[in-house]
């Protein structure tokens, strides 16, 4: 969150009035919306020694009420949407696999509430953006119960039976025990146009380039069809400013 660190520098790109068009899906966690917020009032160290108090005029606090300026600023910008996620980016089909169903929903429940007490805006209503974008049979039904009703996910949470070639639509509805739940599918193929790690020894102009390649080529595909794609960064995304 420093000054030229990975996550200011992707909310100041977002937050330049150059780019006050562009629409976006912030998915920040609750857990990192609640960490800011405790290091923005002051916190303490702890040392093998000892402990230190922080005062809220240390670089660290700082940086902590800056970032949650910039997250609060864009969630109040037209065209910016926020996702809930769960509080702390928790698998959920890993804590209902454990009989861990309770702490699941507190995951979900708490996820949201977190993002309108700290940002003042509830999230989209009805979407959810589970971890990683992985859901299963059990998952989707508990989700379903406390009334999610539409997803962004993986390609991994697909059945065998789903089409694999998304682009003709990237909206899927994938099946539970208790019914349908409609879902935006992420492209895999450009999330890795996004990363550097998958461009070694290309410029951020030219891993720009490769991502707007790969669209048009989907747009060409049916260039009469009104297309979606859907595009989720990873959370360890640390592009440079000029691919932002």
């Amino acid at each position: 969150i420093a000054p030229g660190g990975r996550i200011d520098r992707i909310l100041s790109a977002l937050a330049d009035p150059r780019h006050a068009d562009v629409q976006v899906a912030l998915a920040p966690t609750a857990k990192l919306l609640v960490s800011l917020t405790m290091l923005a009032n002051g916190f303490v160290r702890t040392f093998a020694s000892g402990t230190q108090q922080v005062a809220a005029n240390d670089p660290a606090a700082i940086h902590a009420a800056a970032t949650l300026a910039n997250l609060k600023s864009l969630a109040a910008r037209p065209g910016v949407v926020l996702l809930a996620t769960p509080y702390a980016n928790a698998p959920l089909p890993g804590l209902l696999a454990n009989n861990l169903g309770t702490e699941a929903d507190a995951q979900v429940t708490s996820g949201r509430s977190v993002v309108k007490a700290v940002l003042g805006f509830d999230p989209l209503a009805g979407w959810f953006l589970p971890a990683d974008g992985v859901v299963e049979d059990p998952t989707l039904t508990e989700l379903a119960r406390i009334g999610v009703q539409d997803l962004v996910l993986s390609p991994s949470s697909l059945q065998a039976g789903t089409p694999s070639v998304l682009t003709p639509s990237a909206q899927v509805r994938v099946r539970s025990r208790t019914g349908t739940t409609p879902a935006l599918v992420v492209d895999p193929v450009l999330d890795s146009r996004l990363l550097d790690a998958n461009g070694v020894g290309l410029s951020d102009v030219q891993i720009r380039q490769r991502f707007l390649a790969e669209t048009a080529t989907i747009l060409l595909e049916s260039p009469a069809r009104t297309r979606t794609a859907a595009v989720l960064a990873p959370p360890s995304w640390d592009p440079g400013a000029a691919l932002i």
